[in-house]
């Protein structure tokens, strides 16, 4: 059987992409909820900026278990990353403005007016990772 897990390298250099990310959380309901997010990954950890009232918070400091993958098919071709763990809730303005900064740049209006809006950052160091890339399978 082929191995199609990405390497350390592969991995960090897949990651560093401006790249949608998505987060399983576990809504008041029990059932999961996935909300479409901005990431960045430093150091084995993932780094999301969302708004402070957000459904995520609410749902995180709830029950702190999330999940969180990042993937994206291209010409049959599947390249990807699961992340399981906690999330922890951090206050961090500038990791806040990087993240925003990964998908706007600093000349985005957009930029300018997401830096105003008060955020936290949620932190997941992963418990269980595993990743592929189906690229290859073909040589």
């Amino acid at each position: 059987m082929i191995d199609t897990s990405m390497s350390k390298k592969e991995l960090e250099e897949f990651l560093s992409k401006p790249l949608i990310a998505r987060i399983a959380t576990i809504g008041k309901d029990n059932m999961p909820n996935i909300h479409p997010v901005w990431f960045l990954y430093e150091n084995g950890i993932i780094f999301i900026s969302t708004g402070r009232d957000s459904a995520k918070v609410r749902n995180i400091k709830r029950n702190p278990k999330v999940a969180v993958t990042v993937d994206v098919s291209e010409d049959g071709v599947n390249k990807g990353v699961v992340f399981r763990g906690e999330a922890e809730l951090v206050e961090n303005d500038e990791l806040s403005k990087r993240i925003l900064l990964k998908y706007l740049g600093p000349d985005n209006p957009k930029f300018k007016q997401l830096v105003q809006i008060p955020r936290i950052v949620v932190k997941v160091k992963p418990e269980k990772m595993f990743s592929w890339d189906s690229s290859k399978i073909f040589g």
